[in-house]
């Protein structure tokens, strides 16, 4: 994902034809914070391949570790914290799917 820098402007006795008008005037400002709203669910909606990856990618090289004699996904706290995390990404998937 790429960004762009945010810098502030200010724009006074500016003129802007009727026809150049987008949106009501006077709400600039509430328009690009809703903008700002559906670009962050965009974006996590886009990371949810690469979340899925990070987890599948975790589960198969904690199924081949060993320590303590067992793997490391025999170990019931991180058996649980995947399965959360997995729980989160679905969670995310839902309501992206939702509101996309």
């Amino acid at each position: 994902m790429h960004s762009s820098d945010t810098a502030e402007i200010t724009l006074e006795n500016v003129r802007v034809p009727l026809d150049n008008l987008i949106g009501d005037e006077g709400k600039g400002f509430q328009q690009q914070m809703n903008q700002f709203q559906n670009e962050r669910i965009y974006a996590a909606a886009g990371a949810i391949p690469a979340m899925d990856r990070a987890i599948q990618t975790t589960i198969e090289y904690c199924s081949q570790r060993k320590a303590f004699g067992k793997t490391i996904l025999d170990n019931q706290y991180v058996h649980y914290r995947l399965a959360e995390l997995q729980t989160e990404v679905e969670c995310l998937r839902a309501f992206a799917s939702s509101v996309c």
